[in-house]
């Protein structure tokens, strides 16, 4: 059989993409923070950016924490 086509999920629905977050959170807390536990609050979290799609949850998550860096970077 042809494959006609391939879907790609990265929203949580077909693949647990929370665990990329958890990696996330740990490397830029570290990185830019010097505190590998920082965080949004997880209400906040859960309301704002988990429905964004990635380009626009950097973007939040640098303009709320005032990450020194570009949300690019």
């Amino acid at each position: 059989m042809k494959i006609q086509g391939a879907i790609f999920d990265m929203d949580g629905t077909l693949i647990d993409s929370l665990s990329f977050w958890d990696c996330f959170w740990h490397d830029m807390g570290e990185r830019y923070f010097k505190d590998p536990t920082v965080r949004i609050d997880a209400v906040h979290f859960d309301t704002y950016v988990r429905t964004m799609i990635f380009g626009q949850a950097i973007s939040y998550i640098h303009s709320y924490l005032g990450v020194p860096c570009s949300a690019e970077e």
